[in-house]
């Protein structure tokens, strides 16, 4: 009976000065999803602050999550990059599997647009061409993200691309089974169970610098998507020339999007290089170092 209720536990309820296990006392909570509770902790191991990701007690029995479990940890540990956040230990061990990762203590682009507002443009391009080297990254390493969205970009110096969760190994299309991702960031082929490749990051990363300029998503209703996709409906809010750039990445076929990701970070870079004075708005944050310690 006492093992019913542990396996239909949806949290581990655990607060600030309980263990996660011997090496790991927790400090705070900061959230999860559906599969993982991620918390604050103390790691005893490597003497700093970290984020653990800890898999909810009635998901530990199910074959499907412990599958992303081991799948994520596999792709995590071998991708290093300054702007992707770093996988440091983990352990699969029953009660309580989890995963130990950097702590970012950064904003994310979705924190500042909720605290802040909308990101300038010297800093939206800065934040374009990191993400842009971390996915090229990421993909000559033969992964694809599939979750890029503003609640998984860090500001900061420097930025960092968060979540692991959906990553999947790629040597050519991938033909998804069922829909995964945030339906507001997703391709229209990551919604149709459709072949997701590059250009699927590619488009979710539009959509997320279009937000951070604009302040709204691309798409009111996500399910438009599928069929009033068009590149004038993408176009015709953008204000400035950096939407514009970023609309072109969310365009419905993935045969229309940019293929070359150093390309289009060069592009970004030519919108704001180093001159002696930067393009945007009044009143606009400069791009330093510490605009957000």
């Amino acid at each position: 009976m006492a093992q019913a209720v542990a396996t239909t536990q949806e949290s581990w309820r655990l607060s600030s000065g309980k263990e996660i296990d011997r090496s790991l006392v927790v400090i705070g909570s900061l959230g999860g999803g559906s599969r993982y509770e991620v918390f604050r902790a103390w790691d005893r191991e490597l003497f700093c602050q970290v984020a653990v990701k800890v898999m909810r007690p009635h998901r530990v029995q199910e074959d499907r999550v412990m599958d992303g479990f081991e799948r994520e940890i596999s792709i995590a540990s071998r991708l290093q990059h300054p702007n992707l956040v770093r996988l440091l230990r983990w352990s699969a061990a029953s009660p309580r599997p989890y995963m130990v990762l950097e702590y970012v203590t950064a904003q994310t682009v979705a924190g500042h647009l909720e605290s802040v507002g909308e990101v300038s443009i010297p800093e939206a391009c800065l934040l374009g061409i990191r993400m842009l080297s971390a996915l090229h990254y990421m993909h000559s390493k033969h992964v694809l993200h599939l979750d890029m969205k503003p609640d998984n970009v860090t500001m900061g110096d420097p930025p960092r691309l968060l979540d692991f969760s959906l990553a999947q190994a790629f040597s050519g299309p991938v033909k998804l089974r069922h829909t995964m991702g945030t339906a507001a960031y997703m391709p229209p082929e990551q919604f149709m169970h459709g072949e997701v490749t590059p250009q699927s990051d590619l488009f979710g990363m539009g959509a997320t610098l279009y937000e951070a300029l604009s302040g709204m998503r691309p798409f009111r209703n996500s399910s438009r998507i599928l069929s009033r996709c068009t590149r004038s409906s993408i176009s015709r809010h953008c204000s400035n020339v950096s939407s514009w750039r970023a609309s072109r990445a969310i365009r419905p076929g993935g045969r229309h999007r940019p293929s070359k990701l150093r390309w289009r970070s060069k592009r970004f870079w030519s919108l704001w290089g180093p001159r002696s004075s930067t393009p945007g708005r009044k009143g606009s944050k400069s791009a330093s170092n510490d605009s957000y310690a």
